[in-house]
């Protein structure tokens, strides 16, 4: 696997989670040591550390997270690792032996991201699915509440 067709190992849920994260600014931190390895922290249900190691031919070696996800080899922050990885080094969006399929190039050619989708929602359907998140998860409910300005609002 490289940095050019990592989109062919990793499982397409994965990858559109990751590629999500990516384009939404979750990758919040990217560090490279000059010798290969990455370290980034990933935004989620908290913050993420993710470190991969991709040797100077593009080759992913090594690739780790400390979140609790185990129903595969990759989780969806190394997957956006990995794009942001991508991008870093290929700016422009094309690197040397990108797929040309669409996919490859870590700029927005998946699927649209959270903000994109949530905006194309009429009001009654946002406000009825934070109501149903909000009834399923205590702290989701308990930081809208916060974020709601007290006192007359004009």
């Amino acid at each position: 696997m490289d940095l050019n067709d990592f989109e062919e190992h990793i499982d397409e849920v994965i990858l559109d989670r990751g590629l999500s994260y990516y384009e939404d600014g979750n990758v919040i931190s990217l560090e490279h040591d000059g010798d290969g390895t990455w370290k980034a922290v990933v935004e989620g249900t908290c913050d993420y550390n993710v470190k991969i190691t991709v040797k100077a031919d593009g080759k992913i070696s090594r690739t780790e997270c400390d979140c609790p996800y185990d129903m595969g080899r990759y989780c969806k922050h190394e997957a956006a690792v990995l794009y942001a990885i991508r991008d870093e080094l290929h700016p422009d969006g094309i690197s040397e032996n990108a797929p040309k399929n669409g996919k490859g190039n870590g700029k927005a050619a998946g699927p649209e991201s959270l903000t994109d989708i949530l905006e194309g929602l009429d009001r009654e359907t946002l406000i009825d699915i934070v109501t149903e998140f909000a009834h399923r998860y205590e702290e989701m409910k308990e930081e809208i509440v916060l974020r709601i300005p007290k006192g007359p609002m004009f």
